[in-house]
């Protein structure tokens, strides 16, 4: 068994992707392999937990060791495939939790990891959402149960690109896949406000259009209801 680096444990409220508007318990872990502009989330510091640590700051979080079926846990960051490993989700699953990671999806192998480590630890969530930073190895995808994609787009992701992303999701899960756009939220004045939210719905019925996948607009609710 390994420690993890966690920033913070809490109950929440799911306030984007494709579980919106959802109660759920997020384990934020620090660190990350990218460093974008548009970051809004302090990750850089966190405390050493055990696997039965995470655990028992799960109970609390909730504030109950009797966990109510199906209720969602996410796991977060910075960027949580750094540190995230089998033991920790099937130990979360076994306490009655539905597992949801979200990644910016770059990353298909770490040092000291097997060959087939991501596949296998994909395979045991039941929610994967990735949201591009970067580069996405079009392999890791094909595990993923959604893409999330920011809106306007960042200068590394092209409307090709995203096409092309979006062609290979969830190929290897038996659901249907989720996309979505999420406009980029941004301090206006005294408060938070999604930019680009015009435009965004013409690109959506635009991809719709053009793919046959439906693309839903959800911006950062937890962000403009002032929720972490």
């Amino acid at each position: 068994m390994r420690d993890y680096l966690i920033k913070e444990i809490f109950l929440s409220i799911q306030g984007e992707g494709p579980s919106v508007g959802k109660s759920a318990v997020f384990v934020r872990f620090s660190g990350c392999n990218l460093s974008c502009r548009f970051c809004d989330t302090d990750h850089e510091v966190g405390d050493s937990y055990t696997l039965q640590e995470v655990i028992n700051e799960l109970h609390v979080a909730v504030g109950s060791t009797d966990v109510p079926k199906d209720l969602l846990c996410v796991f977060t960051g910075g960027e949580p495939l750094l540190q995230l490993d089998l033991d920790l989700v099937q130990a979360v699953k076994a306490e009655g939790f539905r597992t949801s990671i979200e990644t910016n999806g770059s990353l298909v192998a770490v040092a000291g990891r097997g060959e087939h480590f991501f596949e296998e630890l994909y395979s045991s969530l039941d929610e994967v959402v990735v949201s591009p930073k970067g580069s996405v190895p079009l392999e890791s995808l094909e595990y993923a149960t959604c893409l999330k994609v920011l809106w306007p787009l960042p200068e590394f992701l092209t409307v090709l690109g995203v096409a092309e992303m979006s062609n290979h999701l969830a190929l290897k899960r038996d659901c249907a896949p989720e996309y979505i756009l999420q406009p980029i939220t941004e301090v206006v004045g005294s408060g938070r406000a999604p930019i680009g939210t015009t435009s965004v719905a013409g690109r959506a019925y635009e991809w719709f259009r053009a793919s046959g996948k439906h693309w839903r607009v959800i911006p950062q609710t937890h962000v403009l209801m002032g929720l972490r």
